[in-house]
């Protein structure tokens, strides 16, 4: 998506939307939406989650651990 980056080191599913936000050193599975997430890193994220950002504030960068059909807000 726009402004998005996938950095080394970093698996995505089938059927990932990811916009907005940076993702390096992680693995992201199947049918998961991340906008605005800022910056996620070292981090495994399961099957159908989703993440997003209520922030618009200098960007963080998140380390998470998410079993399948999580949300969250960060």
């Amino acid at each position: 998506g726009p402004n998005t980056y996938i950095g080394p080191f970093t698996s995505i599913g089938n059927n990932v939307v990811i916009k907005n936000t940076e993702v390096e050193s992680s693995i992201v599975m199947d049918d998961t939406v991340i906008s605005d997430g800022e910056r996620i890193f070292d981090s495994l994220i399961g099957r159908g989650c989703e993440i997003s950002s209520s922030r618009t504030r200098v960007p963080r960068g998140y380390t998470l651990v998410l079993g399948d059909n999580s949300q969250i807000v960060v």
